[in-house]
Order: C-alpha cells, then structure tokens, then sequence
C-alpha cells in the first residue's frame, strides 16, 4: 500500500525492483528463523533432516503467494481513486484477517500437533527469548552484511 500511496499507474513498476529487494531479505530470513526454533526445539533438527527440503518448498511457495498478492493489490490499489481507498483498505483488512483466523485458530489436529512439539521443547521461557534474541541478532549482522555484499 505504501508503494501504492508515493506511485500513480503510470509508474508503479518502478517500484517492483525495490520490492523484490525487501522480499528477497525476508526469504533470508527464513533460515534464521528455523535456527532459532532448533535451539528452543531440538527435535526439529532430526524433523528437518528428515524431510529434506520440503519444508523450505511450503514455506517458499507461501511467501512466494502471498508476495504476488501484495503486488497485486499494489497494482490494484494504485489504480483506486483518493476518496475510495480508506473503504478498499477496510476490506483488504478483513480478508487478511480472515486469513489470520485461520493460523491463529488451527483446529484441533493441528493444535494437537502443537501441543506434541511443546513436549519435546526445552529450557524455561524466558532463557528462549534470550536465546532466539542472541540468534536473531546474529542473523540480522550476517543477512547485513551479505546484502551489502549483493546490492552495493
């Protein structure tokens, strides 16, 4: 939306190469993030190892989906005239968070699969935040320092 808001139609492509940037750091992300849950659930190391790389696949090919949707609604929205936008942004809250229900709301075989990890899960909740706090950091000093190697 906002680079919906600082484009007209004309040069909302403009744009594109900046958000396929922003993208690519958060697909760099990803990686990360499986780091910090192994430290806090060891048990995803043998899980990971397990079924190779389909689980990058799943995880790929939802961001992958839910960037097209962005830059679609971008290219959408773009195009809607100043007094309809906030009823358009209204109504694309309410499908997102529709679709947060979703995850946020599993059901009951997925929270039961949940409920497995927790027991496999170690270390008191606090030493987790301090744990996935020390990861993070190090990730984000590396993903800095690879995108200052790509994009310079």
């Amino acid at each position: 939306m906002a680079s919906a808001q600082v484009s007209t139609v004309e040069d909302i492509e403009d744009l594109k190469a900046d958000f396929d940037k922003i993208n690519f750091i958060l697909s760099n992300l990803v990686e990360g993030v499986e780091k910090c849950l192994i430290k806090i659930w060891p048990t995803l190391t043998w899980i990971l190892k397990y079924t190779g790389k389909v689980d990058n696949f799943f995880i790929d090919f939802s961001m992958e989906t839910a960037r097209n949707g962005a830059w679609k609604f971008t290219n959408e929205f773009v195009a809607v005239p100043e007094n309809e936008r906030e009823a358009c942004t209204q109504l694309r809250d309410k499908r997102i968070t529709e679709i947060a229900r979703l995850v946020s709301n599993p059901g009951y075989f997925v929270s039961a699969v949940f409920k497995f990890i927790r027991l496999f899960e170690k270390g008191i909740v606090a030493q987790k935040i301090i744990d996935m706090q020390i990861i993070e950091e190090k990730i984000w000093n590396a993903l800095w320092r690879d995108l200052n190697h790509s994009f310079y």
